[in-house]
C-alpha cells in the first residue's frame, strides 16, 4: 500500500471483486478458517507489507468469534465498527465515512511497525 491511497467508488466501478460472502461459493474472498476475509485479499493480491498484516490481525480480532486474544485493540475496532452499522447508513456512505478511520488505524500500525511500540504483538490476558 506504501504511500498511496485506494478509495472504491460504485459509481467509478466497472468490475468488482464479491468478497465475504461465504454461501457463494465462486466467491472466494471469504473467511478462510481462523483468517478473515481483509486478510483473504491481503493474500490473494500478495500484500504483505508488515502494517497491513498487523491491519489484517486487527481487523480479525474484532471480526471473527474466538480470533479476541489476536489483538488488543479489538474492542475499540469491534465498537466503531457496531457504531457505523447502527447509523443505519447505505453501504457506500458507511464506506466512505470509515475510510478515514482505517487509514487512521493503518497509520497507526505502521508507526507500531517503525517503533517497536509497546502495542504491537500483546493479546489479551
Amino acid at each position: 500500500m506504501s504511500k498511496r491511497k485506494i478509495y472504491w467508488n460504485r459509481r467509478d466501478c466497472k468490475i468488482a471483486t464479491p468478497f465475504d460472502a461465504p454461501s457463494i461459493a465462486a466467491v472466494k474472498l471469504n473467511y478462510r478458517g481462523s483468517p478473515c476475509s481483509f486478510e483473504a485479499i491481503l493474500e490473494d493480491f500478495n500484500l504483505s507489507e508488515p502494517a497491513l498484516q498487523r491491519l489484517g490481525l486487527l481487523v480479525r480480532a474484532a471480526d471473527v468469534k474466538g480470533q479476541e486474544s489476536v489483538a488488543v485493540e479489538r474492542m475499540g475496532l469491534r465498537a466503531i465498527a457496531q457504531g457505523f452499522a447502527a447509523l443505519g447508513l447505505s453501504d457506500e456512505e458507511s464506506m466512505e465515512r470509515q475510510f478515514p478511520v482505517y487509514e487512521a488505524l493503518y497509520a497507526y500500525v505502521q508507526s507500531q511497525e517503525n517503533t517497536g511500540g509497546a502495542g504491537r504483538n500483546r493479546t489479551a490476558e
